[in-house]
């Protein structure tokens, strides 16, 4: 498909997100889905990845492609050509250079890059570049490393959106002011949604799991958990950001919209 316009691609991923899209020049705005974007020969193209949305971006023969990944949104970015990668929040991106192609990463705030192939790059003192295949590790320990999360006595501070009240927004139940365990715990249970505490890696990553009707109602706040009761999800996570735990204890509360140090 050739959208000729933002407004035609907002319409062709609301009905097909996982379209396969091509554009040739141009800002291009990914709000939601999970489309793969082919960027055509001699093209100058920005791609901007926002909120949840998993996009894959394929750059062929001379082609420039700046890709500028936000929110909790995931870019992988196949390149023939010369791109720029550019990530910001709690982001993720994968990278992968082909034949001569070098692609330039800077990535910031809370995000992760990892890099297979040729680059050049730069990051902040919370964001992460990492050389080498690509995947999310299954140890606690690495996980923790990458997102740049200090570990101390066994144990470690995460993220957490609650109700006003303190309790979580599926059943008002849990309450997260003070010791939350999770009567569900499953230490050998895989997948990423259920059968635990669902904690984040930053602030952003903890908000983007409020529900709409708590958007305006909401707490933040920091919790400490120890590594031996979290479970981490190896490989390309669709929600990379958070991990399973079986219990944590309250440690601080932050304002609402705060997005980190």
């Amino acid at each position: 498909m050739k959208p000729q316009n933002q407004a035609k691609l907002d319409a062709i991923l609301q009905s097909d997100p996982g379209a396969i899209i091509e554009v040739t020049d141009g800002t291009w705005i990914i709000k939601s889905g999970h489309p793969t974007i082919m960027v055509g020969r001699s093209s100058q193209v920005t791609v901007k990845t926002w909120g949840n949305s998993q996009v894959t971006v394929e750059t062929r023969g001379n082609s420039q492609a700046t890709v500028e990944t936000r929110g909790n949104s995931q870019a992988t970015v196949k390149t023939w050509g010369n791109s720029q990668v550019k990530t910001w929040e709690s982001s993720q991106a994968t990278v992968e250079t082909r034949e001569s192609s070098q692609a330039r990463i800077s990535a910031w705030d809370y995000s992760v890059c990892v890099i297979e192939g040729k680059s050049k790059n730069k990051h902040g003192s919370k964001a992460k570049i990492i050389i080498g295949k690509i995947g999310y590790p299954s140890s606690i320990r690495e996980w923790a490393t990458m997102k740049g999360i200090k570990i101390e006595h066994g144990a470690m501070n995460l993220w957490k959106c609650v109700r006003s009240d303190g309790t979580d927004f599926k059943t008002g139940k849990i309450n997260y002011l003070d010791l939350a365990v999770a009567l569900d715990w499953d230490v050998e249970y895989k997948d990423e949604c259920g059968s635990g505490l669902h904690l984040a890696d930053s602030p952003s990553g903890a908000q983007i799991f409020i529900p709409d009707e708590f958007s305006s109602n909401f707490r933040l706040i920091q919790v400490s958990v120890a590594i031996k009761d979290c479970r981490c999800f190896p490989g390309r996570p669709e929600y990379p950001m958070k991990l399973r735990a079986r219990a944590c204890k309250f440690v601080k509360e932050f304002p609402a919209n705060y997005q980190g140090e």
